[in-house]
């Protein structure tokens, strides 16, 4: 799931990446947001790999919110 996350990221930037150490940390992020939101869902002990496709979306965008808040900047959400 990890090594997909980083290749579709590579993928969407067409393969033009200055800083691969923060796409692997974007990356790792996502994942780690995936399971706990899919542990939330299912339980820990049951969730495989395939359960964090359905709550991928939801990781993105806490990940990529969770980047800007670190950052200091507000979208205002």
């Amino acid at each position: 799931m990890l090594a997909g996350i980083v290749a579709a990221n590579v993928a969407v930037s067409h393969g033009d990446v200055d800083r691969w150490e923060l796409l692997c940390a974007y990356a790792v992020a996502v994942h780690s947001y995936a399971g706990h939101a899919a542990a939330a869902l299912m339980g820990e002990r049951s969730v495989i790999a395939t359960d964090l496709i359905d709550v991928l979306g939801e990781a993105m965008s806490l990940t990529e919110s969770e980047a800007l808040k670190d950052a200091g900047i507000d979208l205002g959400e």
